[in-house]
């Protein structure tokens, strides 16, 4: 997941920015690009994860190349508002740059771009939606409290999909923010199963 966000916000941003409307153009790419959804499923990592872990570490520099793209674009033309947040980031992180207005404009990293992985988590994420859809009706019916209580069992018909959940199987309850994710194949079905405590 930290690879699809890397590949979707952080590319080709130098071609991104309409001059004439910038901030409502920020916005809305930054929403379309699933930030909302991965800013969902990384809370708990960030807070629960220990400071030297793999997958924290991973976030924190997605976050942190995310908040500079976007510092970027803002420095133009919300040149205020850009210094009061670089003035928050430890100078370690500044390559020297006294002020954000003194920075390079975004160009494309090309270790970011990975059609693959994008092609993968974009199906993943739709069977995420799917999952999300089918455990709704339980929470306000209040069979469960959150989706942290539901297992999810996954079937796939479709070979590739199929193989993209189970490349994925070990993050998918993570995506899913459930506390247990399996994948099977035989039909493309979620189930949603309440988990029981002992």
């Amino acid at each position: 997941m930290n690879r699809l966000v890397a590949t979707r916000i952080l590319r080709n941003y130098e071609h991104k920015v309409d001059i004439h409307n910038p901030d409502i153009n920020i916005y809305i790419e930054v929403r379309n690009e699933g930030a909302f959804v991965y800013l969902d499923i990384i809370k708990d990592r960030l807070y629960t994860s220990g400071k030297k872990s793999l997958s924290r570490r991973a976030t924190q520099t997605v976050l942190y190349e995310t908040m500079l793209a976007i510092l970027k674009m803002m420095a133009p033309v919300m040149p205020h508002q850009a210094e009061d947040i670089w003035s928050y980031v430890p100078e370690m992180q500044k390559n020297g740059k006294e002020s954000i207005l003194l920075s390079d404009w975004c160009v494309t990293n090309d270790k970011w771009v990975n059609p693959e992985i994008e092609t993968k988590w974009s199906q993943i994420l739709k069977v995420r939606e799917l999952v999300t859809r089918t455990i709704e009706p339980l929470r306000a019916e209040k069979k469960v409290g959150s989706s942290l209580e539901v297992a999810v069992y996954l079937e796939a018909k479709d070979e590739k999909l199929l193989a993209y959940l189970k490349e994925s199987e070990s993050v998918l309850a993570d995506t899913f923010i459930t506390s247990q994710a399996f994948v099977e194949q035989i039909s493309y079905q979620t189930q949603v199963n309440r988990m029981y405590q002992p």
